[in-house]
């Protein structure tokens, strides 16, 4: 099962394939960030911080469209919120989808690239 929508992205982008491009590599960049500051937060058992960084990160793969990895994230943001977490590690399917969806990108951005190197844009 694919978790990358890239249709459905490239149409929010009217095609854009240049755009596209710069927003998938800076994704796979921010996405290590978000994860870290996720991290940071359930180590420290912060539960604002857990709230807002699982927040921040759904708003970064949302128009990406992996929506088990939303719910898996909002899963943790709603306990958070309800202060009813009490696992505090990163649960496992999240760091599989993760990577699963990390693969699609990086794909795709390959991908985008070769595409664009044929028309030298």
């Amino acid at each position: 099962m694919a978790l990358l929508n890239w249709p459905d992205f490239l149409e929010r982008l009217d095609h854009n394939k240049v755009l596209a491009l710069e927003l998938a590599e800076d994704l796979l960049k921010a996405q290590t960030v978000r994860l870290e500051r996720l991290q940071t937060a359930l180590d420290a058992k912060d539960m604002k911080g857990v709230e807002q960084a699982s927040h921040a990160f759904r708003g970064l793969l949302a128009p990406y469209g992996p929506v088990p990895l939303l719910q898996e994230l909002k899963t943790i943001e709603e306990a958070a919120r309800a202060k009813t977490l009490v696992d505090w590690t990163l649960p496992n399917q999240i760091q599989k989808l993760l990577e699963v969806f990390k693969v699609e990108v990086a794909q795709e951005v390959q991908n985008v690239k070769e595409e664009l190197k044929e028309f030298d844009v």
